[in-house]
């Protein structure tokens, strides 16, 4: 009887850490040149599991309510309020912020590969933004989403915005 309490405890407290590593994960991406996966969460870190190991690791300190996750030349976008935050793949480390300003929500991201232009939604403000991520300039691209727009997926072979 105690060996069994013994292995019930271990599977309980592996369990724990399993669910334990991410805090309301919100968005998720896949880095294909270092394996991993990568998902904002609400705990104010991304995370980063890697996908041959399954070990789940900070990837870089992005504050809290970060959602959207996308990956673009090198580098990780993600939004956080009014602002869209960009880490280095290699370290993790912040190199891109711009704040969008009259932007409330920010919560989904699509990004033009070919162009380095992202389409960001505004779930409260109901809009759509576009974002060069090379300039830094944005515009507001959809005045009225007719809606709460969540998520935003750039169709490039279709030439059309997903939303």
């Amino acid at each position: 009887m105690k060996n069994y309490s013994i292995i019930i405890a271990i599977m309980f407290f592996n369990i724990s850490l399993i669910y334990s590593q991410y805090t309301s994960p919100e968005s998720v991406t896949f880095d294909s040149v270092y394996n991993r996966w990568l998902v904002t969460n609400s705990g104010g870190v991304i995370k980063q599991r890697n996908n041959a190991t399954g070990v789940v690791t900070d990837f870089a300190p992005a504050g809290s309510g970060s959602h959207a996750i996308r990956i673009y030349n090198g580098n990780a976008y993600a939004c956080y309020g009014s602002a869209i935050k960009g880490f280095s793949l290699a370290t993790g480390t912040q190199v891109f912020s711009v704040t969008l300003t009259g932007a409330s929500f920010l919560n989904g991201m699509g990004i033009d590969q070919s162009t380095g232009i992202a389409y960001i939604s505004d779930f409260s403000g109901q809009k759509i933004y576009k974002l060069n991520l090379t300039t830094q300039a944005w515009w507001i691209y959809v005045p009225t989403a007719g809606g709460q727009p969540n998520g935003v997926y750039v169709d490039s072979p279709r030439n059309r915005l997903l939303i």
